[in-house]
């Protein structure tokens, strides 16, 4: 083992504060990344560990995301700190020496009977000028709002979808092993192994296996499935404080919600200003 990895193991030994964050509606307005948000993340990486908890893809985040969190950060060994679980817990994008490693859970696929269908319904006349069939995902289906036009609109009709999506799950007998989540954006069809708490798992073991101890974790999150962040934290036993930056009213958890004034891109940047970290 060379001086310089041991000295990387050394630094990875101590306890340290850890990120972890949702992507739409977290580093995102409710469509758009804010390079606001990522020019604080590249600066948490410096000194923390980040994770990115999310349904959308590897191929959109390397697209959206990535290349400007990659030029921001003042070293790209500070890239080491981020892990990237995409897909919720399907997909894994680590780096390392700055370039990207991406590793995906092959088991976990939807039939094809259902990835026909959805694809078929999105191009009905009630749902083809609102939403589309997002090719980059491997592991599951999802059907996202342009990034431009009336979001109300928009999101009427993802409700719609998603009700149809359902009953479609149920009629081909397939509810056992899928489940259909309306999100901000987009309507998933996933299986029942993935989610926001999956995520968060794989996310925490791959810190435990790098010997990175979290003090603490913050968590951010901005729907009702976010929560599945908070819930698997509190049953990984890590002290945490879950940051709820949406808009929506939450039923009572077993676990303290902080709530921002502002929303979304901008409920993140107020609250991590304001820890006024090193």
């Amino acid at each position: 083992m060379s001086n310089k990895e041991v000295r990387f193991k050394e630094k990875k030994a101590q306890r340290e504060n850890c990120f972890f964050f949702d992507v739409d509606g977290v580093l995102t307005d409710k469509r758009k990344v804010n390079p606001e948000v990522l020019a604080e993340i590249a600066r948490l990486l410096e000194n923390s560990p980040v994770g990115f908890i999310t349904g959308r893809s590897v191929v959109w985040l390397s697209e959206k995301v990535l290349p400007q969190l990659e030029n921001l950060v003042p070293q790209p060994n500070f890239l080491n700190n981020l892990v990237v679980v995409a897909e919720k817990g399907a997909v894994l994008l680590e780096y390392q020496d700055g370039k990207r490693r991406i590793t995906t859970d092959r088991r976990v696929k939807i039939p094809r009977i259902i990835t026909q269908k959805a694809r078929e319904i999105v191009q009905w006349k009630e749902f083809s000028p609102y939403l589309f069939f997002d090719e980059t995902k491997q592991t599951m289906v999802s059907i996202e709002m342009y990034e431009d036009g009336d979001f109300e609109e928009q999101k009427q009709a993802l409700g719609k979808l998603t009700s149809l999506l359902q009953k479609m799950v149920v009629d081909q007998k397939l509810d056992n092993r899928l489940e259909v989540l309306e999100s901000t954006i987009a309507a998933d069809i996933q299986s029942k192994t993935v989610g926001k708490g999956p995520a968060t798992k794989r996310a925490w073991r791959l810190l435990k296996k790098r010997g990175i101890v979290c003090r603490e974790v913050f968590a951010f999150g901005d729907s009702k499935e976010d929560l599945e962040i908070g819930e698997e934290l509190a049953q990984i036993g890590v002290p945490f404080n879950f940051v709820f930056v949406g808009s929506k009213r939450l039923e009572k958890v077993g676990f303290t919600v902080t709530r921002t004034v502002e929303l979304h891109d901008r409920g993140v940047l107020g609250f991590i200003r304001g820890l006024h970290l090193k």
